[in-house]
């Protein structure tokens, strides 16, 4: 058995033998109850979008209370995380710190009076809001645009373990047969802190000590990474615990249960916030530790835990059945859960292990509490829009809603922006994604060139159509072209561990790769005005951008978001033809039987005028896209041909050069592990884990590592819990 490891002294409390004097309470049972209340009443309201009436309540509470402090918090990190605006980051960052300091303070002076108003240890419900202030700190200083401060959440997130790992240990029925967590060590020793812990001082010196500490420690990470150039390799390494042999347990239950059932209104309440607590902040911690892609492999010996995605979903699901803020937000991580990374990845145990009537259900019961909140109904429509009925999931976002937080508005705003993208409705696209860049700031860069991507197969449809509108031809060039110049000149207003974001790099690169092959050295400038070419066409009219791009953008950007799983086979035809579009003359000439290779006469033809649509990964993203719109419509074995014969041999070594689309080998891989899956089923196990294995180390970085990495991650997770191949 692991030495226990002593916790850090403002983390430890009295024992329940020690007793001191009721006088020093902070708060008495009545108003202690009625602040707990009030805050559980203000989150609720959050969730309900009627932040009017979450402020009126939180205004009237005592400013003693941690409890509505910790409200505040929760507000304020709702806002950020919806949002990503640098202003919420702030503002929530502050009042997550007051909230941790009102919350400590509180659980100790419980733990000197002995103050029990739960069935746990006195000042319990302090000691997880402490944790949980660590857990949302940790998110919203990950938000922030400095790498220094995207480092320190990791410890945070160490912090909210070392806390909810005591309280599950501490509180755990022993006859229940429920393992302890293990606990790790405290960061402080790494960097070379000595202090003693043994000193038993007054709860104010604590508070004192514990942020002389938070800052030393800051002081400590800031030295080492601006030593060595932010390298997070650099940092001190924290030696994992083994895997258990069992799965830990949802918290709850046993003689808590029992002691429930005895309890009165005060002690329910309070007994359901730490269970339901606990059960959250653990499955949140836990599943987002599953998913960290390899590229960060070393953040799990910063963080010094593992994950275990199959215990983070039970817990979650555990705390579903609070009628709390906790149980919404468990609900609410799962169902962003299994629409996003569980989505986003093509590998899943079997066609069950999606729960779509244990989410529908819990949803349903969930909107009967927030009748009119815009973020529950968005849920909904995303649930329908993964099992594939876009149309229906389009007709809920399009009902007129009443939305008081603007972050939600921008996010159904996107959810409406991606269907219409998804479904090849392109001019609604556009409008949708341009829409987004008056509602908030994360990235107006990748919101006008989607924008432009949805103009440009807008031109070249129109330019094919059977009755010709030379008047909306124009429009769409026009528009595509303005839209893809202008992106890159707003890269760098929202940045990612203090760098830009993946997505704007890699669109940066496109336009200037599409740039490059334009005969001319003065292409148009960033307004979309023209200026004088120094090689104009023989024609004499100035060449445009527009006509220089490759394989079709907008179906890269459908296969980053993964929309070809939620596609009808209507949508998945149009993209096997926007796919061709430089193969053949006619949309009537591809068919998923008849899909046009390299030796097409018209594609020859074409390679004269535009050879770069010759270039080797230019038809890599061709075959690589078709052979995954070819899986998706059913044609797997002539979809694995494709990716064989016109994929697979490509290599690092043949991308030399500026521009080149370097995620064409690594995620060829990827795509290679989910056909032998899709195939072969749990017989190819195997073959796929060593596939995707193969994926998440190819041997060198590419922009869209990150994106990709989760999920090539949450496919290797899926089958390390299958019975074949787990361990």
């Amino acid at each position: 058995m692991s030495r226990s490891v002593k916790p850090v002294a403002w983390l430890r409390g009295r024992t329940s033998g020690q007793q001191t004097k009721k006088s020093v309470m902070n708060l008495d049972a009545v108003e202690e109850f009625g602040a707990l209340s009030n805050a559980l009443e203000a989150m609720d309201c959050v969730m309900a979008d009627d932040l009017e009436r979450a402020n009126k309540i939180l205004n009237g509470t005592s400013p003693k209370s941690s409890l509505p402090a910790l409200a505040r918090g929760v507000m304020s990190f709702i806002e950020a995380t919806l949002g990503f605006e640098g202003e919420k980051i702030k503002e929530a960052t502050e009042q997550l710190r007051i909230a941790e300091e009102a919350a400590m303070r509180d659980r100790l002076r419980a733990q000197k009076t002995q103050h029990q108003s739960s069935s746990f240890a006195p000042g319990t419900e302090y000691y997880l809001a402490v944790a949980e202030a660590h857990l949302m700190g940790a998110v919203v200083l990950f938000l922030s645009e400095s790498a220094i401060a995207s480092v320190k959440s990791f410890y945070k997130l160490r912090r909210a373990y070392q806390i909810l790992a005591d309280i599950y240990n501490n509180s755990r029925d022993e006859n229940s047969g429920q393992l302890l967590l293990p606990e790790i060590a405290d960061e402080k020793s790494k960097l070379g802190d000595t202090a003693d812990d043994d000193n038993d001082p007054n709860e104010d010196d604590i508070i004192v000590d514990q942020s002389a500490d938070t800052a030393d420690l800051e002081s400590a990470l800031e030295q080492v990474l601006e030593k060595n150039e932010l390298d997070i390799s650099a940092l001190p390494e924290t030696q994992l615990p083994p895997r258990p042999a069992q799965k830990f347990k949802p918290f709850g239950g046993g003689n808590i249960a029992n002691a429930n059932a005895n309890s009165n209104a005060a002690t329910a309440l309070v007994d359901d916030y730490i269970q339901s607590g606990v059960n959250l902040c653990f499955g949140i911690l836990q599943l987002v530790i599953t998913m960290i892609p390899p590229a960060f492999g070393r953040v799990l010996s910063v963080i010094g835990f593992r994950g275990d995605r199959e215990t983070s979903l039970q817990m979650l699901w555990e705390a579903t059945s609070s009628d709390s803020i906790h149980g919404a937000i468990a609900l609410l991580t799962l169902l962003m859960y299994y629409t996003g990374p569980a989505q986003v990845c093509d590998i899943s145990p079997s066609e069950s292990s999606f729960p779509k009537d244990r989410l529908l259900s819990v949803l349903a019961r969930t909107r009967k509490r927030y009748p009119r909140s815009a973020l529950w109904i968005l849920q909904e429509a995303r649930m329908l829009g993964m099992d594939g009925d876009l149309k229906r999931s389009l007709t809920i976002l399009q009902t007129p809603m009443k939305v008081q937080m603007r972050q939600v508005e921008a996010l159904v705003e996107f959810e409406r922006g991606m269907c219409h993208l998804d479904l090849h409705e392109f001019e609604s696209a556009a409008q949708s994604f341009m829409k987004l860049t008056k509602l908030n700031t994360w990235s107006h860069a990748l919101y006008t060139y989607v924008a432009g991507v949805c103009y440009v197969e807008l031109y070249r449809a129109a330019s094919r159509a059977a009755t010709q509108d030379v008047v909306k031809i124009a429009l769409y060039k026009k528009k595509a072209e303005e839209m893809l110049l202008i992106a890159p000149t707003l890269i760098g207003k929202r940045r990612i561990t203090g760098r830009a974001m993946p997505l704007e790099l890699y669109l940066q690169r496109k336009v200037e790769k599409w740039k490059s092959w334009m005969p001319t050295t003065s292409p148009k400038d960033s307004r979309g005005g023209s200026s004088t070419s120094v090689n104009s066409t023989s024609s004499g009219i100035q060449p445009s951008i527009v006509d220089y791009i490759g394989t079709s953008p907008a179906n890269e950007i459908i296969y980053f978001w993964n929309g070809y799983k939620r596609m009808p086979r209507e949508a998945l035809e149009k993209s096997l033809v926007e796919l061709n579009y430089q193969f053949v003359a006619s949309p009537a000439d591809v068919t998923p039987m008849n899909t046009p290779n390299k030796s097409s006469v018209y594609f020859q033809e074409n390679a004269k005028k535009y050879p770069h649509i010759a270039d080797i990964d230019e038809l890599g993203v061709k075959f690589i896209l078709e052979s995954i719109v070819l899986r998706n419509l059913g044609y797997a074995e002539m979809g694995l041909k494709v990716l064989e014969s016109e994929v697979m041999h490509i290599n690092r070594s043949m991308l030399k050069g500026n521009h080149k689309e370097d995620w064409i080998p690594p995620c060829g891989m990827y795509e290679k592990a989910v056909f032998e899956w899709f195939v072969k089923g749990t017989d190819g196990a195997e073959k796929t884990l060593e596939l995707l294995n193969k994926a998440a180390h190819y041997g060198y970085e590419y922009v869209l590592n990150t994106r990709m990495g989760v999920r090539i991650q949450t496919g290797i997770e899926v089958l390390k819990s299958t019975s074949s191949v787990g361990g």
